[in-house]
């Protein structure tokens, strides 16, 4: 089936042209797998917004550190803390 626009945009609500393929499970290298596959259809915002297994990557503050919430709103807090000394 050919999918024009991005499968996860339209599920959010939104109308935005699908320029990247993306494997609905991941390959992992297996040839099989990698022929036969079956694609979705995404935005590069989707897809690169993705981690390997497809599930959303954390999300990060403008500076590159992780923020305190995950993309689904349900956050630990980080994962890292510095000791007042190393400052």
């Amino acid at each position: 089936m050919i999918e024009p626009l991005c499968r996860l945009c339209l599920e959010a609500g939104r109308v935005t042209l699908a320029t990247v393929a993306d494997y609905v499970v991941p390959h992992r290298g297996d040839f099989t797998a990698f022929r036969l596959g079956q694609l979705r259809s995404l935005c590069a915002d989707c897809h690169n917004r993705l981690d390997r297994t497809n599930s959303p990557r954390a999300s990060v503050r403008e500076d590159g550190t992780p923020s305190a919430t995950a993309p689904n709103g349900q956050g630990k807090g980080p994962s890292v803390f510095f000791n007042s000394e190393d400052q």
